[in-house]
């Protein structure tokens, strides 16, 4: 898929909103349930684990590393410990693959932290996030100027 830019919502966006109406109740009945729930350990340790598969899921959508699905359970359920990654069992080695899913995994927290405060988006925490995502991150995927897709060095900057 070809880069594009970001576009505007669609005329009928409000028509969109109307179709999903029942969402809203849901979302409702979700934050009185987080709230009630929020300091228990069960909630903190769902978290946690969330937390850790969505960073996990991030680096594989992102074709930054492969990871069996078995492994990336234990990962899940034990926490992101290279010893828990076996020789063999990803396409690159378990530091740095670890350091990588320890990157998303700062960054999911930042962004959990910047929703839970309703802050505005902003440009600068954008960058901030997108610094943290490719901390140690080589490389990355994309085309060239002839069209060809390959494997390019990350520059920050």
């Amino acid at each position: 898929m070809q880069w594009q830019p970001i576009t505007n919502l669609p005329d009928n966006w409000e028509q969109m909103i109307e179709k999903h109406r029942g969402l809203h109740e849901l979302v409702k009945i979700w934050g009185e349930q987080r709230q009630r729930l929020s300091n228990t350990n069960s909630y903190k340790l769902f978290m946690e684990k969330l937390r850790r598969k969505i960073a996990i899921e991030t680096g594989v959508i992102e074709r930054l590393y492969t990871i069996d699905r078995g492994i990336t359970y234990l990962l899940i359920e034990q926490g992101i410990d290279e010893l828990l990654i076996p020789h063999g069992s990803t396409d690159k080695p378990a530091s740095e693959i670890v350091k990588i899913i320890r990157d998303h995994e700062t960054s999911i927290q930042q962004v959990f932290d910047f929703v839970g405060a309703q802050r505005d988006l902003s440009t600068s925490f954008i960058k901030q996030l997108h610094q943290l995502l490719t901390r140690n991150q080589p490389f990355t995927e994309g085309k060239d100027q002839f069209g060809n897709w390959g494997q390019f060095e990350l520059i920050r900057g």
